[in-house]
């Protein structure tokens, strides 16, 4: 029994294509442009990459309204997460040690105006699945965390799933 190679599971999406465009060009849901699959997302009507980024962000102990820290415990004000091509923020998801309120608020580029705004209302975490936002290539994606609490919030630790977009399928 042998297992297909890389080639041949290329191949095979190119004929699927190929053969669905055929039919109805409307109907094709996976493309190949550039070396790279897409997939038709029809939640936020957009071709998408299935490869993902996922970009994590915290802070250990209290964190009252500031830039949550990246690996090795980097601010991202001061660098962010950088966009190697178009992509868009696809779902977010935050928690805290205990029960919280606060606001994970997506930035970029060092620009103070939410992207997005996920609010936490005491609960120790929460997520959406259906962020469509859009960034550009080489933008700096940046994760605020914003408080009313007196002394903060506890442990904040923040993921963002950040899916490539191809604009031009």
């Amino acid at each position: 029994m042998s297992c297909p190679t890389c080639d041949d599971i290329k191949q095979h999406i190119i004929e699927h294509e190929i053969l669905l465009d055929a039919a109805d060009p409307t109907i094709s849901e996976l493309k190949v442009d550039e070396g790279r699959l897409w997939v038709y997302d029809e939640v936020r009507d957009k071709w998408l990459s299935p490869d993902r980024l996922f970009a994590i962000a915290g802070r250990d102990g209290r964190a009252k309204n500031l830039y949550l820290r990246l690996i090795d415990d980097h601010p991202s004000n001061l660098t962010g997460y950088r966009m190697l091509r178009k992509a868009t923020i696809v779902a977010i998801a935050a928690q805290t040690r205990n029960n919280e309120t606060w606001t994970l608020q997506i930035r970029k580029n060092g620009d103070p105006t939410n992207l997005y705004s996920l609010p936490i209302s005491s609960v120790s975490g929460a997520h959406n699945t259906v962020v469509d936002v859009d960034v550009d290539e080489g933008d700096q994606v940046q994760m605020f965390a914003e408080t009313t609490n007196f002394l903060g919030i506890k442990d904040p630790f923040v993921m963002i799933e950040i899916a490539w977009r191809n604009d031009t399928l």
